[in-house]
């Protein structure tokens, strides 16, 4: 005997599940978050969009090629309210967005017909969506999620327009979408999902009402000030032949990474692809999202080819652009879990258990690649953060260091003197620096590696490596030697005045590091170029330099300018 739920009671048990799930997926988010720190972009945010004075580029200017005047307002708002001594707080805002575009996604594709039981497996699947980590766990990722909630949101609107005086569904779902694109590019997909599912069930009028609005807004903000973060992209006709191959990448890729079957993605991308359109038992509203979603994801890896090819065809399989692409996938995946879920005949328990063990792998899979990325983050977020208050600690306010751009291959925005403004250091509220933190900040900031001198006296204390033998005798304070297979190491101690001196080989890397009192810090590897002359120059009284080059060969070392 079977029990059927009423439509109420599996209403309730549905949202109650969803609830859960979504708790659930909250909270391993926050835990993963909790052992991450600022990252890539997320300095331009904290630094240079009115946080510190003098060095302000506005409200409306682009980052990258993206308008980004909502997200700007958040940091601005953090920063002043909670400073930078904790990154959970900056992640908690794409956590909830993500968590909230998830429930939206339950409740849109239900009022557009779909069975509860497939639209809460969707939903689920992008709570716990792991091949999109990078978006649910970087804060600066908010940008992306929060484009495709509001267009979500817009749907539901152009939905409930029906009830409301006209026309305020369109007019209300045209200023979520300007919010969309005030977010980033993506806004721009957002406006085309939103768009093409109006006209495929309103008609074309009203789907030019709905997006003619934010088109305005974009094209004034663009023609305005956008048109100055434009990349290159697509530069000649090589970078044009490798579109197609982009998009291909981008599409697939992030379908095989979330099922975690090799070569699964243009079998899957085929079947979400075609379902709208084969599937005859589905309403025709979830057939115009599926339909649109599909559509969208195309030029939203197309949009991303245009500016990104350049990069590489390997960069479209990003997990900020897997995201994007599965969750614009989401209503054709509910569409295919609706025609399976009809097609199972009784007893239903085999393919109830066969779900279930799909579900957990799926789950496992997902928090997994969440721990891979929080691994990879983690070879640089902690060491940041130390690097950071290292350099706050010894940074001397009479004279300027040697180093201005601790990371310039990380991030060139960070400078010393932005770390050491008043405004930093008030985010950043001080702590007690250990003597291995304060070197590690000296390593940065006192030792330097440039084209021009630094001024500082000629070396004396200068002591070749193992394996370097001289050629020759010494000439006018210049030493040629020959370096082994692995290269030149010099070691040079530092006077209290400091020291410095030339360098002049095929070498391509150089990795500085500095000893004091028993101590060694972080290594600092920086790429010079071969055949050009470098000073490395050093300021800390009684420490060692140790600077290793990667190439053998010829080495003419010259004990200052």
């Amino acid at each position: 005997m079977t029990t059927r739920l009423s439509p109420r009671t599996g209403a309730r048990l549905a949202v109650g599940v969803l609830a859960v799930g979504l708790v659930v997926a909250g909270a391993v988010l926050v835990r993963f978050a909790r052992g991450l720190y600022f990252y890539g972009d997320d300095w331009s945010f904290l630094l240079l969009r009115g946080t510190v004075e003098g060095t302000d580029r506005g409200l409306w200017a682009p980052h990258n090629e993206h308008w980004s005047t909502l997200p700007v307002l958040l940091y601005r708002a953090l920063f002043a309210t909670v400073g930078l001594d904790d990154y959970l707080v900056f992640a908690l805002p794409v956590i909830l967005v993500h968590l909230a575009l998830s429930a939206l996604l339950y409740a849109v594709l239900v009022r557009l017909g779909s069975s509860r039981g497939p639209a809460l497996v969707v939903a689920l699947a992008v709570a716990f969506l792991g091949a999109g980590a990078e978006n649910t766990l970087w804060d600066f990722q908010v940008g992306f999620v929060a484009p495709v909630a509001l267009a979500l949101l817009a749907v539901l609107a152009v939905r409930a327009g029906d009830r409301w005086p006209r026309p305020a569904g369109p007019v209300v779902a045209g200023v979520l979408l300007v919010a969309g694109l005030m977010c980033s590019g993506v806004g721009i997909s957002a406006v085309v999902l939103v768009v093409g599912f109006v006209a495929l069930t309103g008609g074309v009028r009203r789907a030019v009402l709905v997006g003619a609005g934010p088109t305005v807004a974009f094209l004034v903000w663009y023609a305005a000030i956008g048109h100055t973060g434009r990349r290159a992209g697509v530069g000649d006709r090589t970078d044009l032949l490798l579109v197609p191959a982009y998009v291909w990448t981008g599409l697939t890729s992030a379908l095989e990474r979330a099922s975690a079957v090799d070569g699964s993605g243009p079998v899957l991308l085929a079947v979400l692809a075609l379902a709208p359109l084969l599937v005859r038992e589905v309403s025709p509203a979830l057939r115009a999202l599926a339909v649109s979603g599909v559509l969208t994801a195309v030029v939203q890896t197309g949009l991303q080819a245009v500016s990104r090819v350049d990069l590489g065809v390997e960069q479209a399989a990003s997990g900020r652009y897997a995201y994007l692409t599965l969750v614009l996938l989401a209503p054709a995946l509910a569409v295919v879990c609706g025609w399976l879920g009809r097609r199972v005949q009784a007893p239903r328990w085999p393919a109830a258990v066969l779900a279930s063990l799909v579900a957990a792998g799926y789950l496992v899979h997902g928090v997994a690649l969440q721990h891979q990325l929080v691994e990879k983050r983690q070879e640089v977020s902690p060491a940041l953060e130390r690097l950071v208050r290292g350099i706050q600690a010894v940074t001397p306010g009479d004279r300027p260091v040697l180093t201005e751009q601790p990371f310039p291959a990380y991030h060139p925005d960070i400078t010393v003197s932005l770390l050491d403004s008043p405004e930093v250091r008030a985010a950043l509220p001080a702590r007690a620096v250990s003597p291995q933190t304060e070197l590690d900040g000296l390593a940065l900031v006192e030792v330097g590696v440039a084209t021009e001198s630094f001024g500082l006296p000629d070396a004396t204390g200068l002591r070749p490596g193992p394996g370097l033998a001289p050629r020759g005798e010494p000439d006018g304070g210049c030493v040629t030697y020959s370096a082994p297979s692995r290269g030149a190491v010099l070691e040079l101690d530092s006077p209290d005045e400091g020291a410095e001196l030339r360098v002049s080989s095929d070498a391509g890397w150089v990795t500085t590091t500095l000893s004091r009192d028993g101590l060694r810090s972080l290594p600092d590897r920086q790429r010079i170029v071969p055949g050009t002359p470098v000073f490395v120059g050093v300021r800390v009284p009684g420490a060692t330099l140790r600077a290793s080059f990667d190439r053998a060969g010829s080495y003419e070392v010259c004990s200052g300018g």
